[in-house]
């Protein structure tokens, strides 16, 4: 049996976090998983170790400097569950395994779930990136989760020698149901300027204003009712009577269950988002900037809008929610027609373990 280690920054919702659980619970029996977390417990922390044979928190504040401490800690925790692959996942897990310093017998894989930053973002994230980047030579494997992650990754400093793409999957269950339109719209992203909460709320007025019933629900990290910015925005557009904060949750089938659809408003950054993928495997349409390889998860073209115009997204909003119900049920069809053909979790895991033994390979010859 093979054992493979994660090493993320968090277990709150997000795209590596759920990447994570699901290989985990695709490689079974064949690959032992365990994961080691930078930070303290997480929302999906209970969910993970339901399908991990070990989870490991060491408590580190994402704003620490003391990255000499996260190294040894890292080391100690990684070799506690004596792998023969760590797979790190986001920039700072990245740069905690390269400094590290782990045997040699250990191959070393990371996954890239971004299509980059821009200058909006903090001077440390950047300069992660570009620590990752060019010490991401180091690793036995980079993996892009998206054509244009790799992209991104050659332009910032990537070797081409050792980048691959494996296109995120998800697991697919029964087929769902045909569920009638209830006028609720689902946006699953943390907080942070990437996400574009701004166009959201801001094509949501629109939207609303045409169709007065439209609510909207928000979930994610930084998306609940302490954020005085985001409930800033929200009374900037007077849709505060309409918008349900949630924070980040773990039920995402069963909001997916309620929605009409799943918007994705972000500005830049997506590479190819797993919430997307949720939703495909739930039934429900996705609406989405064209950022990254986003535009892949729309079963038409006319759900795919320009990164921030709250017009754009406005108009496909209206699009979805006006459709006659035979033509919203197609498009339901289509939508879990689309992760099928392409974003199976078992072809992703069979390709990562298929990079894993390779890296093994050339680690021990």
């Amino acid at each position: 049996m093979m054992r493979v280690t994660h090493v993320v920054n968090d277990l709150n919702t997000g795209g590596a976090q759920t990447l994570i659980e699901a290989l985990a619970a695709a490689s079974r029996p064949d690959i032992a998983t365990s994961v080691v977390v930078l930070s303290g417990e997480g929302v999906l922390s209970s969910r993970i170790r339901a399908v991990a044979a070990d989870v490991i928190h060491l408590g580190f504040e994402r704003s620490s400097n003391r990255l000499d401490r996260l190294a040894r800690e890292v080391r100690a925790a990684v070799l506690a569950t004596t792998p023969d692959v760590v797979h790190a996942h986001l920039l700072q897990s990245d740069l905690a395994v390269l400094l590290a310093r782990l045997p040699r017998r250990v191959a070393r894989v990371s996954t890239v779930h971004t299509t980059g930053l821009t200058a909006s973002d903090p001077l440390r994230s950047r300069a992660f990136q570009y620590v990752a980047g060019v010490g991401g030579r180091s690793f036995d494997a980079v993996v892009a989760c998206s054509p244009q992650a790799r992209e991104h990754m050659l332009r910032t400093g990537y070797s081409a020698r050792n980048a691959h793409v494996i296109v995120n999957g998800i697991a697919i269950g029964s087929t769902p149901g045909s569920t009638p339109r209830r006028g609720t719209l689902l946006s699953l992203s943390r907080w942070h300027p990437m996400k574009d909460h701004a166009s959201l709320f801001a094509a949501f007025a629109i939207a609303r204003s045409v169709l007065p019933e439209l609510r909207l629900v928000c979930a994610g990290s930084g998306v609940d009712e302490r954020n005085e910015p985001l409930g800033r925005l929200i009374a900037e557009h007077g849709v505060g009577d309409a918008v349900t904060l949630l924070g980040p949750i773990t039920d995402v089938p069963g909001l997916l269950a309620e929605a009409d659809a799943l918007v994705i408003s972000s500005a830049y950054g997506e590479a190819m988002p797993m919430a997307g993928l949720e939703a495909l495997a739930a039934g429900a349409p996705v609406i989405t900037t064209d950022v990254g390889n986003s535009a892949a998860l729309a079963a038409d073209p006319a759900f795919v809008v320009h990164p921030s115009d709250p017009g754009g997204l406005a108009d496909a909003i209206l699009r979805l929610e006006t459709l006659p119900d035979d033509e919203y049920l197609t498009l339901r069809a289509r939508s879990r027609t689309i992760v099928e053909a392409s974003f199976s979790i078992d072809a992703c895991a069979a390709s990562y373990r298929a990079l894993y033994e390779s890296a093994l390979v050339r680690r021990r010859a």
